[in-house]
């Protein structure tokens, strides 16, 4: 699904005046690539003014947000929770109810969207098309390391005004959270969702790569010059998965900034939970779990994806795919390619 150019829901859950779900709506994005701001409903006052500004700014972390949701449906596709996203577009966000909630889905998702809107904004910056950021990281050029082997390029990566702006843009959408502690569970979510959206950025930052080469007269290895640069995003992915697999529960004793400031100070780097997970094994679309009926399983592993764990023991059906296609391809001078056409059965599984 191409949310820029059909319909984009960004998610930034804040606090408006009229629901306690702020998101941003992109689904007026026209061949051209315009963007009508005032089609933009429930954001606060600074996205709006970036949107009638700074439009490229709307688009680079539309991509962000679409690189993160390939990614995460990429990660989970086995499992039975897979990074489901809702066609109809609703007051929640393009994951549905599953955003309400304080598990470790939820914070997978915070996780992933900031590191994903972070590096399209790297990215952009480094191709020069963002506005109002340097393409090469200024601070390393030319220093040497301590060893003298090594010394950093003339323009590594900048990492850290892509950084910067995800924070400002989707933390931002957080910073009434002190307003709602008469909300206990309001409250917390919101902490959850801060700490969950820095160990994002922090994973792209912990992820970034160092490529070296020689430099020297005829061939020789005088100096060796290395550039930073950043990861196929396939490579964050991975890194927040691993976070996902290891959460930390949320001490929800704790009250206030104290709670805060635990977060933030001994977890950085981790993802942190308060809430139980639902069982995807049944569909519930109240709550936004679409159940593993129909699921493809792989009768074969015993391992994720297999009938046996993805479909909960409700065991799975068997259908027999006709496929065709093309083959025995043969060049003919000139110019034709002649083909078979050649047929085969499959067996497919999916869950009850």
């Amino acid at each position: 699904m191409d949310f820029l150019a059909v319909s984009l829901l960004v998610l930034l859950n804040g606090v408006t005046t009229n629901a306690n779900w702020m998101y941003l709506s992109l689904s007026s994005v026209n061949k051209q690539g315009t963007i009508d701001c005032h089609s933009i409903s429930n954001i606060n006052q600074e996205h709006k003014r970036i949107c009638k500004n700074q439009p490229e700014v709307m688009r680079t972390v539309g991509r962000g947000i679409k690189v993160a949701i390939d990614e995460c449906q990429r990660q989970f596709f086995r499992e039975r929770w897979n990074c489901p996203v809702m066609e109809s577009s609703s007051p929640h966000s393009v994951f549905g109810p599953t955003l309400d909630r304080g598990t470790k889905e939820t914070a997978f998702i915070h996780a992933i969207t900031s590191a994903g809107v972070a590096f399209s904004v790297t990215d952009s910056c480094s191709k020069g098309i963002f506005p109002n950021c340097d393409k090469c990281d200024k601070i390393k050029k030319g220093s040497v390391d301590k060893s003298g082997e090594w010394k950093w390029g003339d323009c590594n990566v900048n990492v850290y005004d892509g950084l910067t702006f995800a924070e400002e843009f989707i933390d931002s959408a957080e910073a009434y959270v002190e307003r709602i502690r008469r909300s206990r569970r309001k409250y917390l979510r919101k902490i959850m969702n801060l700490h969950n959206n820095g160990a994002g950025r922090l994973a792209l930052l912990d992820s970034m790569m160092s490529v070296c080469g020689c430099t020297g007269v005829s061939g020789s290895c005088a100096t060796k010059v290395c550039q930073r640069i950043m990861p196929p995003f396939k490579t964050v992915g991975e890194h927040i998965k691993k976070l996902y697999k290891t959460p930390v529960k949320m001490s929800t004793s704790r009250r206030g900034r104290k709670q805060i400031r635990e977060a933030k100070v001994s977890k950085a780097r981790q993802l942190i939970y308060f809430e139980k997970s639902p069982n995807y094994c049944f569909s519930d679309k109240k709550r936004g779990v679409l159940g593993i009926s129909g699921r493809v399983c792989n009768i074969s592993s015993t391992e994720v994806g297999s009938c046996r764990i993805l479909c909960c023991g409700h065991g799975y059906n068997i259908q027999i795919r006709r496929n065709v296609k093309r083959c025995n391809c043969k060049f003919k001078w000139c110019c034709n390619v002649d083909c078979d056409i050649c047929e085969s059965l499959e067996e497919v599984h999916t869950c009850k």
